[in-house]
């Protein structure tokens, strides 16, 4: 999630993997951070099943990678700590929490999906 990007960027073959459809054929320039740009491949739409049953829309342009790849953390200890805290929370005890947490950027959501932006807890 990036609310300083506006759409959507797919790591490469990514829109394939979510019922995506070719809408232009690139590449496109994009402006990015530091007045630099980005040469970005196809523009995609691609459907997303959301977690309440609905399908979302994303349109976005794919590129070879979004960021570098993410150091894997563990989340286990911290998650244990935080619930050992507020063992009465019953909301924050049913909460799922991966063990960790990591590793290769394949979707970027940009400001204009922050209806899908996860919710703090």
């Amino acid at each position: 999630y990036d609310s300083g990007n506006s759409h959507v960027l797919f790591k490469e073959g990514t829109p394939q993997n979510l019922y995506g459809v070719k809408y232009r054929q690139g590449p496109f320039s994009i402006g990015a951070v530091g007045e630099t740009t980005v040469w970005a491949n196809d523009e995609w739409g691609c459907q997303v099943l959301t977690k309440s049953g609905h399908r979302e829309i994303l349109i976005g342009c794919a590129v070879p990678n979004i960021t570098s790849r993410f150091p894997y953390v563990s989340l286990k200890e911290a998650t244990a700590e935080i619930k050992a805290a507020e063992p009465e929370n019953e909301k924050l005890q049913n909460l799922h929490v991966p063990d960790h947490v990591g590793g290769e950027c394949h979707v970027l959501l940009g400001i204009q999906y922050n209806a899908l932006f996860p919710r703090l807890v």
